[in-house]
């Protein structure tokens, strides 16, 4: 009998004492960098708007916010960013919280497939060799 455990495809996250877990199968980690890159998008968008004064303060201070409400969904699940908020009510934290998964996601992924694509690669060119 031949028995493969099969990997779960899911990242925990901490964020404080919230906890979440990242849907890591092919279709989700596809839709999370679309929307990643999206959301830098619009932030430097909207920190160009602010800097020429085409919006003004506050009004890029709610568009920040919707936007990060709609990255956090994306990535961590809805009502997300709210009950982070509610434990950093900062929107200048949330941004570097959120850079930071981005960022230690994108890490974690790297590293999960360059554990096992260079085995396979390797076994697979010396049986054609």
């Amino acid at each position: 009998m031949i028995k493969i455990e099969t990997q779960v495809l899911e990242i925990p996250v901490e964020i404080g004492h919230l906890k979440y877990k990242i849907d890591v199968s092919d279709i989700s980690i596809n839709k999370l960098r679309k929307d990643t890159d999206l959301c830098r998008k619009k932030i430097a968008e909207l920190e160009e708007k602010m800097e020429n004064k085409e919006i003004k303060e506050q009004a890029g201070v709610n568009q920040l916010e919707k936007i990060l409400i709609e990255a956090y969904a994306a990535m961590l699940g809805e009502g997300s960013f709210e009950q982070i908020y509610e434990q950093t009510p900062s929107l200048v934290s949330m941004v570097n919280y959120y850079t930071q998964l981005a960022q230690s996601l994108e890490e974690e992924l790297t590293k999960r497939s360059n554990n096992n694509l260079p085995k396979y690669l390797q076994k697979k060119n010396k049986k054609y060799k």
